[in-house]
């Protein structure tokens, strides 16, 4: 039987670039043989924590699915969720709500992005002057609920996601039928530099669906060498890795390694670049994904209400 692997994602920058690829998405066509993915779309996070653009955010989860679905995994058996299609967690989550002290929810928000925020900073992002309950709330426990409520056994992601571990445990504890708390599945490498040496974000990237000529673009602007080698370890290729090593490090040595990296970058990625899926295709997947996460979330749901005392049905 094969055990059941949740991977979140954050649709707000909408398509995800070579950090999001590393850090997850080249696993999935393998983790597929022993495992059924559960890959979270969370569309509901963006619409409470960035209310300017809610009208951008189907677009923009629209544009990360279409690239999940060009990663190579089953359809028919992987599922891609909104968690705006998946009510039955929203409940739930009202049942976990009443495990979680209210103190140590909100001391979780203040140390989240969104907690950090100033007064003009919210007032950029059109949020209220203060947070609402949704917006101190949400963040913290729908993610782990909804990981518990399908009964996943791991839980994948980037080194920021393992906080959700300790909510899940703490979920655990107080509520018995919560009680399998998944492990961790760390990705291929957690920390992908961008093209100025710090952490890959949305402007110093690769975006993985990106045209030959933009590939080029952004190599032309990276600035050492060591930024390269630390792509080809991440994405696994130590042949060219080593070719990088050979000469000393010189400009004609780095306009050589960016050619040998755009060959393998173009290659590596021309599975997002040449994607066809069409909007239809899409909601098909997210509807059938769905109608699987309802069914198991509700199985969870209906134990957690008996075991509040409140019939399940």
């Amino acid at each position: 039987m094969k055990t059941l692997i949740v991977s979140a994602h954050n649709p707000m920058t909408g398509p995800r670039h070579l950090g999001h690829h590393i850090s997850t998405m080249i696993d999935w066509p393998k983790l597929q043989d022993d495992h059924e993915l559960f890959i979270v779309v969370d569309d509901l996070i963006c619409s409470i924590l960035y209310p300017g653009v809610r009208a951008d955010i189907f677009d923009r989860s629209f544009a990360c699915i279409k690239e999940f679905m060009a990663t190579g995994i089953n359809l028919e058996e992987q599922n891609i969720v909104l968690t705006s299609m998946i009510p039955e967690v929203h409940e739930l989550s009202l049942f976990v709500s009443l495990s979680i002290d209210h103190a140590w929810c909100k001391k979780l928000y203040y140390e989240t992005f969104a907690g950090q925020l100033s007064t003009y900073q919210r007032s950029e992002l059109q949020l209220p002057l203060l947070p609402s309950i949704a917006e101190i709330v949400y963040p913290q426990i729908h993610l782990a609920t909804l990981t518990l409520g399908l009964r996943a056994d791991f839980f994948q992601g980037g080194e920021e996601m393992r906080g959700y571990l300790n909510i899940m445990k703490e979920i655990s504890n107080n509520i018995q039928s919560l009680s399998k708390t998944p492990k961790f599945m760390g990705g291929r490498n957690t920390f992908c530099m961008g093209i100025d040496g710090n952490h890959m974000t949305a402007d110093n990237a690769i975006y993985i669906s990106s045209s030959e000529d933009e590939i080029e673009s952004c190599l032309s602007q990276t600035k050492s060498l060591d930024i390269l080698k630390h792509w080809c370890h991440c994405l696994g290729n130590e042949e060219l890795h080593s070719a990088m090593c050979e000469n000393e490090e010189s400009k004609e040595h780095m306009e050589h390694c960016c050619k040998l990296m755009h060959n393998h970058l173009k290659e590596e990625l021309a599975c997002f670049r040449n994607s066809s899926v069409a909007n239809n295709e899409i909601i098909e997947v997210i509807e059938k994904s769905s109608i699987r996460a309802r069914e198991r979330v509700k199985e969870t749901l209906i134990e957690v209400k008996r075991e509040f005392g409140i019939p399940g049905y």
